[in-house]
């Protein structure tokens, strides 16, 4: 998975933040919202801006002041369930089953298991049986 489509944004009159719970790889975070309902995210990052310390913090940091004209990154969320949101992602499109990286680092890990075989099988003269289905994965 990808982040979301995010959207560079202006604080405008009309801007205003309030603090959710948010799902963030499994852990609930406190962070941001905006009036569009998006999740507020710093211009230098790559990820919403997650609060550090109690959900009350997070609140005091929501009705902090603005700068008009001040930009930050929108990026879409949706709710889940009555508290909390999670933000929206974008699937990359999988071309190969091997472009999966776990799938790869297996892949990695057969082809050097069979090396490794070969090697021993070439110091004792090739007294080793044959594994089953035994082929380097491309």
């Amino acid at each position: 998975m990808t982040n979301s489509q995010s959207q560079l944004k202006s604080v405008t009159a009309n801007t205003s933040f309030s603090a959710v719970r948010v799902y963030d790889e499994g852990m609930a975070r406190n962070a941001l919202i905006d009036q569009d309902g998006q999740l507020v995210g710093l211009v230098d990052r790559d990820t919403p801006f997650f609060i550090d310390g109690s959900f009350s913090q997070a609140c005091v940091k929501a009705k902090g002041a603005l700068n008009k004209g001040a930009n930050y990154i929108g990026y879409p969320c949706s709710p889940f369930g009555s508290m909390y949101y999670v933000q929206d992602k974008v699937l990359e499109p999988v071309t190969e089953f091997s472009d999966i990286p776990k799938v790869r680092e297996a892949e990695e890990l057969a082809n050097d298991a069979i090396a490794l075989l070969h090697q021993i099988r070439a110091r004792k003269g090739s007294t080793i049986p044959s594994l089953p289905n035994e082929k380097v994965i491309n």
